[in-house]
């Protein structure tokens, strides 16, 4: 192809006759002009969808409460190849290429969530990647254990004070009133 330069987005092998005859394909881009192999044609980057065919850049990045891998040509891919939706347990803010595990002290309740839905029960710690406001499973938290207090958002029990006890457990705070002398 020789009228004009080969253009972004696309590539043009010897006997191309215009310019958008070889387009990437949607899930690609290519941002350099005169390119001659399907090579040029790069993976979207993960985070990002690419959703048209001769596309010079990634389209956007990929929808909250969704991941996208490298490849992507929708930015909520159902494709388990190319991303999906983040699971219970799990959160994905715009632009994720892989869920996150809801952080220590929240709660992820629904799959598809942009953020954690909220954060854990005071009473109660919540470790990490839990679905429930006040876990009990001990692997994503556990009811506050006798001799602590747990505030909401908490991640792990806090002692009582130095000097203070407490006799029960589910305490959601250290006043002298719970952690008694």
């Amino acid at each position: 192809y020789s009228s004009s330069p080969c253009p972004a987005g696309s590539y043009c092998p010897d006997g191309t006759r215009y310019g958008t005859q070889n387009p990437c394909p949607a899930g690609t881009y290519n941002p350099i002009t005169l390119q001659q192999s399907s090579a040029a044609c790069l993976s979207c980057p993960p985070g990002y969808y690419c959703n048209v065919t001769g596309a010079t850049a990634p389209t956007g990045v990929c929808n909250g409460g969704w991941y996208c891998k490298g490849g992507s040509n929708v930015p909520q891919p159902t494709n388990a190849s190319l991303g999906g939706s983040c699971a219970i347990g799990t959160f994905c803010p715009p632009g994720s290429s892989a869920a996150t595990a809801c952080t220590a002290g929240s709660y992820c309740t629904t799959a598809a969530l942009s953020a954690p839905t909220a954060v854990c029960s005071s009473g109660y710690y919540c470790i990490g990647s839990a679905t429930s406001s006040s876990p009990t499973d001990g692997v994503t938290g556990k009811v506050c254990p006798i001799g602590s207090c747990c505030p909401s958002n908490s991640s792990t029990p806090t002692a009582c004070p130095i000097g203070t006890f407490s006799i029960t457990t589910a305490l959601a705070s250290s006043s002298h009133v719970l952690c008694v002398d």
